[in-house]
């Protein structure tokens, strides 16, 4: 009740004869039933949230009201030269960090929220000169130190080759999810947007 409510309130009590200690009263118990009411306002505003859950789960996809998780990373440069069997990709172009999970300058992932997730990678093979390395590029996505998915690329002195992978996993809060190349050293890796790196949350768990 505000201020103007309750000094107007005093007054008619005045104006009428009533005890102000009795009308102080009053006001103090109607102050702590309109808080009771709000407190189980908000407790059926939660119980209806969970089950709209329950009947809607695709309203998970949103989390706390904050907006989904979500990210697309991609090769900027013609050639990435020379790379190595245990070098992690960097993909330096962000075109999309919805809750500010990938980190561009490591080229990889770090999960903000427990969750199913699908990750998609593709790589673009350079064709094999002196200048770049060799052609067949493997490359691996990986959740920490596990391999979840692995992807291959064989291109050859005249022509480029392009390969993709696409996993769905039960990822936790603090996992890193990132790419590396893998079995083969003095590799070039084809840029220009064609090596790319995205994901997404499809439950929150």
């Amino acid at each position: 009740m505000s201020k103007v409510a309750i000094v107007l309130f005093v007054l008619v009590g005045i104006c009428h004869g009533l005890d102000i200690e009795a009308v102080l009263e009053r006001l103090e118990s109607l102050e702590r039933k309109v808080a009771g009411q709000g407190q189980v306002i908000a407790a059926q505003a939660k119980h209806i949230e969970e089950l709209e859950l329950k009947v809607n789960p695709d309203k998970r996809l949103v989390f706390n009201g904050e907006g989904p998780i979500a990210f697309t990373s991609q090769v900027s440069p013609r050639v990435v030269r020379h790379m190595h069997d245990g070098d992690g990709v960097i993909f330096d172009r962000v075109l999309l960090n919805a809750g500010g999970g990938y980190n561009n300058a490591t080229g990889s992932f770090t999960v903000p929220l427990s969750g199913i997730y699908l990750f998609a990678v593709s790589v673009f093979d350079h064709m094999a000169t002196a200048a770049t390395g060799n052609a067949k590029i493997h490359a691996e996505i990986v959740q920490n130190n596990s391999t979840i998915g692995r992807v291959f690329a064989h291109a050859d002195m005249h022509n480029r080759d392009q390969g993709a992978e696409t996993v769905i996993v039960t990822v936790n809060t603090g996992d890193v999810i990132w790419v590396r190349v893998v079995d083969n050293n003095d590799l070039g890796l084809g840029g220009e947007f064609y090596t790319s790196f995205a994901g997404y949350m499809l439950w929150q768990m």
